[in-house]
């Protein structure tokens, strides 16, 4: 955390907004709960295209609607995270922001997640999230689910040149 914006209340160092407000002397008791926005972690991910959106739970307890960054970084090259994403949490609300990712190649990915201000000022700690990765599994459940119909489709269409073979065998022998 950037030390110049933080500020230490009740025993703890807490940053950003909550650093600002304590600062100008609209501070609550020291046995008070401070409100924060802060990253709510979440379960493990499992990517299986090549481009999708990664959603990250932000929890704003404060009575203003605040506009924030979402940063991500994977530990390693397996996914690509474009850019940070702007969005804007509501007051005394929990969104789930959508950063877009890109897979790369297959495996496990820790992505590091922390909201900064639009001024860079970090307002939350690195949370950790896990991802599964399994890009080509969209590819290959697309080619088993296309190879099925072209199969299905192939066996209807023999299906019914065989009954018109037989009604037409059918239809000559009643002529003879």
């Amino acid at each position: 955390m950037d030390r110049a914006a933080a500020v230490r209340f009740g025993g703890r160092i807490i940053g950003g907004i909550a650093a600002a407000v304590l600062s100008i002397g609209l501070a609550a008791p020291a046995n008070a709960a401070v409100p924060e926005i802060k990253i709510i972690p979440g379960s493990t991910i499992n990517l299986v295209a090549h481009e999708s959106l990664v959603p990250v739970s932000i929890k704003n307890e404060f009575n203003a609607d605040i506009r924030v960054f979402v940063h991500m970084r994977p530990s390693n090259a397996r996914v690509r995270v474009p850019s940070a994403v702007e969005v804007v949490v509501p007051a005394l609300t929990t969104i789930n922001a959508q950063v877009p990712v890109q897979a790369v190649a297959s495996g496990k990915v820790f992505m590091r997640v922390w909201l900064t201000t639009f001024s860079g000022i970090v307002l939350t700690d690195e949370i950790v999230l896990q991802m599964n990765v399994e890009p080509d599994l969209e590819t290959i459940i697309f080619v088993t689910f296309g190879g099925s119909v072209a199969i299905l489709l192939s066996l209807g269409v023999l299906r019914t040149l065989r009954k018109r073979q037989r009604r037409l065998a059918e239809e000559v022998q009643e002529l003879n």
